[in-house]
């Protein structure tokens, strides 16, 4: 972002679970003479401040914070609209114990994990239904697997959706992302929908409280995964806590009014200052 001669910087950072290659190796270079040569740093997430304080040694008053998060007055209107559907779309999975996934099917979100979870939760939990949303390569696989596991019954392909999702996010009972992934996670919240998270892109370290809003878990443990996910099905008071914590804070602390208004604030600090960053982080770190 460049305001008259002032640039600002907006990422996220190092992503912790990127591979390293070639490619992003050469990209990285010219990420890190873009960001010696601008005068602000305003990061996705916490994690991503963190990462350019520690790695190029940027002062922390030349970073903040604006959330990375989608709209949520938009959201809260289709909220709204999707209320009446969301009771009967719950009528219709028969079921009170509702997993749910949005976004999209490759392998890098893990969705193997999470249907092998599913094998421990409905055998403490038979009801259970697992609904994806969404489309991609690993799609057919997902559902040939199935088949082969005969929880055609239990698990719900939806294809992608665009307009309506809330409904289904309305619906469920608890919102996984069992790999990369980010702003489903503010998206779950919004609907008051307890997230259980692995790492991923840093976004789910601000939002994911564990026992508060949901549970963050740092291994690839799937039998972790599906204890996880029957502690918030086989508690409904957790569960109504989790949600009110959830929407209490999106509507307090992660917003998109609370991004615009510290982008705002980033510009103004952008304006204070003289040099670029290249002029004061230490070089031994920015060499």
């Amino acid at each position: 972002m460049c305001i008259r001669d002032r640039v600002i910087w907006w990422s996220l950072g190092k992503v912790v679970t990127r591979q390293k290659t070639i490619i992003n190796t050469f990209v990285d270079w010219f990420i890190k003479w873009g960001l010696l040569n601008c005068h602000f740093i305003v990061g996705k997430n916490t994690q991503s401040c963190h990462y350019y304080q520690e790695k190029y040694g940027v002062p922390a008053n030349r970073t903040l914070v604006a959330p990375n998060t989608i709209d949520d007055i938009e959201v809260q209107t289709e909220i709204e609209q999707n209320k009446d559907d969301a009771i009967v779309l719950r009528k219709q999975l028969n079921s009170e114990a509702i997993v749910l996934y949005v976004g999209a099917m490759e392998k890098t979100k893990r969705l193997e994990d999470l249907i092998e979870a599913m094998e421990n939760v409905w055998d403490n939990c038979p009801s259970a239904k697992l609904v994806l949303v969404g489309g991609g390569e690993i799609k057919l696989d997902l559902e040939k697997k199935i088949s082969e596991m005969k929880r055609d019954g239990q698990v719900i392909f939806t294809g992608k959706i665009f307009k309506g999702v809330s409904k289904y996010f309305l619906a469920a009972n608890v919102f996984v992302l069992p790999g990369l992934g980010g702003l489903a996670i503010p998206h779950a919240m919004i609907h008051g929908l307890p997230v259980i998270a692995r790492i991923a892109d840093g976004t789910e370290k601000d939002l994911v409280r564990n026992g508060v809003t949901g549970y963050l878990l740092d291994n690839n443990n799937n039998k972790e995964l599906a204890e996880k996910i029957l502690s918030i099905l086989t508690q409904p008071e957790l569960q109504k806590e989790m949600c009110t914590n959830c929407k209490n804070f999106m509507q307090t602390r992660w917003n998109i009014r609370l991004q615009s208004e510290m982008m705002h604030t980033a510009i103004i600090k952008a304006s204070e200052v003289g040099t670029v960053l290249g002029k004061c982080v230490k070089r031994k770190e920015a060499d």
